[in-house]
């Protein structure tokens, strides 16, 4: 890619083609390789996962006990670190593989439900949702980073057309099916014990995605 600032090109002559090392896969290439059903997978699980868990926050904080101030006061800790922390991802998306760390992201995700189902107290809640914060919000910062590294940039685009309909429709589907389990047990823990499953094994599937290999 050619350098922003530089100096314009002359009337008249022929524009040449940027110099780069950087390999991308077209969306036809993309679906020939495993990496990409794999981080299907893997993404369609975290988009069933956050929507079904995060929707439910604040009703599940009060059935527990807190007031809706205090509830609604924990899930603003949350927005905020979860802001704060997305620069800081990035940089470290830039120095370490970014497979490694939304795997790990996604497995630390799971952890931290199942410490939520058991948060009493507003001396719990304010470090389990900072917490929540730094690491959730690290997500959607390397998926996007891990999906132009295996795939290149130039048809980043086509090849996001491919991940976000199916990403969107679990989402969608996540409170739905949320609701439907806490229907069915009288409580929340089925519902986010779910949510713990999908994360943890979205976490799996991305540490098993390995890079496409070069043709």
């Amino acid at each position: 890619m050619l350098p922003a600032g530089g100096p314009p090109r002359e009337a008249g002559r022929p524009r040449a083609e940027p110099v780069t090392d950087e390999r991308s896969l077209t969306r036809r290439e993309a679906l020939r390789t495993p990496a990409f059903w794999l981080l299907l997978a893997a993404f369609s699980l975290v988009g069933l996962g956050i929507t079904g868990f995060q929707s439910n926050w604040h009703p599940f904080l009060i059935e527990t006990g807190f007031g809706p101030a205090e509830a609604s006061f924990g899930i603003a800790i949350y927005g905020l670190v979860s802001g704060l922390v997305r620069p800081g991802w990035g940089l470290l998306g830039e120095r370490y593989p970014a497979r490694y760390l939304l795997g790990g992201v996604s497995v630390a995700t799971a952890v931290l439900i199942m410490v939520f189902l058991n948060v009493r107290g507003m001396a719990a809640l304010i470090p389990v949702m900072f917490m929540a914060g730094f690491i959730m919000g690290g997500y959607l910062i390397l998926r996007t980073l891990l999906t132009a590294n295996y795939f290149g940039r130039a048809h980043l685009g086509a090849v996001n057309s491919l991940f976000r309909p199916i990403v969107m429709g679990t989402g969608a589907a996540g409170p739905i099916l949320f609701g439907a389990l806490y229907d069915l047990q009288g409580g929340y823990t089925l519902a986010f014990l779910t949510a713990a499953l999908a994360w943890g094994a979205s976490g799996v599937i991305v540490l098993l995605a390995k890079p496409p290999r070069a043709r």
